[in-house]
């Protein structure tokens, strides 16, 4: 796909990742919709894009994923701005150190996976070539190496993960096939954004030695790392149902599946 005047929504696009990929699509001459739940960041970084680029080349819409009502009105008025959508990013995630704690899984599972099934399904919707508004696209996922391998820490966060890697392999050949959309995911190790840095815990001494701990077993990967993988994700046609990994070991590369006969 060429991005150059294509229309892509990206969800967590104030911040982080989600900023790098918002820029990088910005730059090859897309128009962007950034959903965010902090809206501060989010007019923010708007502005700055804005400056940069076009003002007409970039919409913030505050978006909790987790909240179908603001998802659906956030396509909405994306498609309403813009005439059509090409492109989905579901990127938005959260991370927490006490993951299994009554009041923090629920909330990991309706951001980091049902928000990531949620955004597919409007992307299909606005997207796809079955129903009125689509003439196909591209999804990305953004899951995370943590859905490739096992994480004892954070066993709901690594999880939602998996099931973001299996969700959009799943479905990479029937969306294809029926709706001319392309899926995939992208898995990166630890990245440099505040969310990594502060090692989901509250206490600012704790995030520090989280941080430092992180750091010196696996390193930091840049978001803009990230960013360029996501382009290659979309511009490369042939990749469909791929699962990117991300790492400061090896760069980019794709785990590569042997499926068993059944």
């Amino acid at each position: 796909m060429k991005i150059a005047g294509k229309v892509a929504v990206v969800t967590g696009g104030a911040q982080g990742i989600g900023k790098e990929i918002c820029k990088a699509l910005l730059v090859r001459g897309a128009n962007v919709c950034i959903l965010d739940i902090n809206k501060h960041e989010g007019q923010n970084q708007t502005k700055v894009f804005q400056n940069m680029f076009s003002q007409k080349q970039v919409l913030f819409v505050p978006c909790d994923v987790s909240k179908r009502d603001q998802f659906e009105a956030a396509f909405q008025r994306t498609h309403a701005q813009f005439g059509h959508i090409d492109i989905v990013c579901n990127n938005a995630g959260i991370f927490s150190k006490h993951d299994m704690a009554d009041n923090v899984f629920e909330k990991v599972i309706d951001i980091n996976m049902k928000g990531v099934i949620l955004g597919t399904k409007l992307g299909l919707q606005y997207m796809g070539t079955s129903g009125s508004k689509g003439h196909g696209g591209v999804i990305v996922n953004v899951a995370s190496v943590a859905g490739l391998v096992p994480a004892p820490d954070h066993p709901v966060y690594a999880g939602t993960k998996h099931a973001v890697v299996g969700f959009t392999r799943s479905l990479a050949i029937r969306a294809l096939t029926k709706d001319s959309v392309r899926v995939n995911c992208i898995c990166p190790s630890f990245t440099d954004t505040d969310m990594v840095r502060s090692g989901g815990l509250d206490d600012p001494k704790l995030q520090e030695n989280a941080a430092i701990q992180f750091i010196a077993k696996y390193g930091l990967l840049s978001p803009e790392l990230i960013a360029t993988g996501v382009i290659e994700l979309i511009e490369d046609d042939s990749k469909n149902g791929a699962v990117m990994r991300v790492t400061k070991q090896k760069g980019i590369d794709y785990k590569k599946y042997h499926e068993p006969k059944l």
